[in-house]
């Protein structure tokens, strides 16, 4: 825990902090390795040199103390050089954390170290958690703004014919939408696109 650079002296000088010596007669001292770090003077072993806890760390050797790894990092190991970016759908927002958060549902984060996660834009949606991208609403629903991150089903009487809609549109005149649009027609028509509802023939709109 001590050394002497110099002649003529009548004591040793003890090893600073981040620094040890576990041997005699010895002119420096030793620094204590990356991923530890060592707050005291005189240390006289290499089990002074304290392993970083999780979510820290130290990069160089002979440090006095261990860093936080930034927001959108994580450290779930001890005695760590560095720290890791949390990955596509996953965030951290508080320095020094442990492990990442994943983005919930209705939410997406497309880069790796997000400090946070966001929500879907109008016309798309996420139905599941840890997403990196969004989907398109799909046909029938909408999605009209940034706030929910999920697609709603078109009213009665609305409908959208294509996918990433942010609004449903009215029916045109003679048509109606329990569903999708039909077309009223007094054919006695028996093919696929016809269905007889109430006494009335009516045409599916394509």
């Amino acid at each position: 825990g001590e050394f002497n650079n110099l002649t003529g002296q009548t004591e040793c000088k003890s090893c600073d902090k981040g620094m040890y010596n576990n041997l005699v007669k010895q002119t420096e001292c030793k620094k204590c390795p990356a991923g530890t770090s060592n707050n005291q003077i005189g240390i006289k072993s290499l089990k002074g040199c304290i392993p970083c806890p999780k979510g820290t760390f130290t990069s160089d050797d002979g440090e006095e103390s261990c860093s936080v790894c930034k927001a959108g990092e994580y450290n779930d190991l001890t005695n760590q050089r560095g720290c890791k970016n949390c990955s596509k759908g996953n965030f951290s927002s508080e320095p020094g954390s442990e492990s990442c958060t994943r983005c919930g549902v209705g939410e997406y984060n497309s880069n790796e170290g997000a400090t946070e996660c966001i929500k879907c834009p109008a016309g798309s949606f996420t139905d599941k958690e840890e997403q990196y991208e969004c989907e398109l609403c799909p046909e029938g629903t909408y999605n009209p703004d940034d706030t929910t991150g999920n697609c709603t089903e078109c009213k009665a009487g609305t409908y959208t014919s294509e996918k990433g809609q942010t609004e449903c549109k009215a029916c045109d005149a003679g048509t109606y939408n329990p569903y999708v649009c039909l077309l009223y027609t007094s054919d006695a028509a028996d093919d696929s696109l016809r269905v007889d509802l109430g006494g009335r023939r009516i045409l599916k709109k394509k």
